[in-house]
């Protein structure tokens, strides 16, 4: 975000492409803290918050939970939290490859399964009969 003074919400979730609403919802779980509000009692950010938000973007595109995001936050306020965020960030990675794992085994069943769509003149869908007898 490269505008670092007070916005209003319209112009947070247009600069950091976070939806208004998700930003409501940030506030009511208190990810994000409750802003100032104008005279006119609309929400006004200042650019602390505006940096916890792109944080917060930035940290759930990469794919880490709510929860995850908490404890970062309370990590950053520590210098010497290096560590924690390293073994925070692990553990994130190891189940990012468990489910680049998990995909690849449905990619390879999802393709061997269409490809008898192909081949078969079948009076049965290959897929919808494999789906129905197959465990994923």
């Amino acid at each position: 975000m490269e505008n670092m003074q007070n916005v209003l919400i319209g112009e947070l979730s247009k600069q950091s492409g976070c939806p208004i609403e998700t930003i409501r919802y940030y506030e009511r779980i208190k990810l994000l803290p409750s802003p100032l509000r104008t005279s006119g009692g609309q929400r006004c950010y200042q650019p602390q918050e505006v940096q916890k938000l792109t944080f917060i973007v930035q940290a759930r595109g990469l794919g880490f939970s709510i929860r995850d995001i908490r404890e970062l936050i309370v990590l950053s306020n520590d210098p010497s939290s290096c560590s924690g965020v390293q073994k925070l960030t692990e553990v994130h990675l190891k189940n990012i490859k468990n489910k680049i794992t998990e995909l690849q085994k449905f990619q390879a069943v999802l393709s061997e399964v269409s490809k008898r769509c192909e081949q078969a003149d079948n009076p049965c869908c290959p897929v919808i009969e494999e789906l129905s007898k197959r465990a994923v």
